[in-house]
């Protein structure tokens, strides 16, 4: 094998990826590309408490659609194998800044179902987390 071009992951920050054979092909397989936009976080140890990428941020009602809500996604691609192209297909699902954008997507073992897990608002350096700054994954 050898590298044949760079492919565009139709999306910002790239992280997770997940195939299957396409029915009926022995060189084909679907690639499905997990771009999870940037990571709000919410870091604090005792009384520090710092809001990343801002307290602005965490401001806003985050549900609302956005325009980032572009970069946070899950894009479909087929990969022939004996070419090494990568072809793209089509966007399975965008995401809104609340939960944060993907970090695992995988095919049922009967390529029925996706499912995609979404990063939420991560907490670190804490014991004892605070609810109020939580978001669901």
């Amino acid at each position: 094998m050898h590298f044949v071009a760079n492919t565009p992951s139709h999306g910002t920050r790239p992280v997770t990826i997940g195939w299957m054979p396409v029915a009926g092909s022995e060189n084909e397989f679907w690639i499905l590309v997990g771009n999870q936009w940037n990571t709000p976080t919410v870091i604090y140890d005792g009384d520090k408490l710092q809001r990343l990428p801002s307290d602005d941020f965490f401001k806003q009602d985050l549900t609302k659609p956005d325009p980032t809500d572009k970069e946070r996604t899950v894009q479909l691609f087929k990969l022939n194998s004996n070419t090494g192209t990568l072809t793209y297909q089509s966007l399975v699902g965008e995401y809104n800044r609340q939960n944060g954008g993907p970090c695992d997507v995988k095919f049922s073992p009967d390529g029925t179902k996706l499912a995609v897990t979404l990063w939420g608002v991560p907490h670190f350096l804490t014991a004892k987390p605070i609810l109020k700054e939580t978001r669901p994954s």
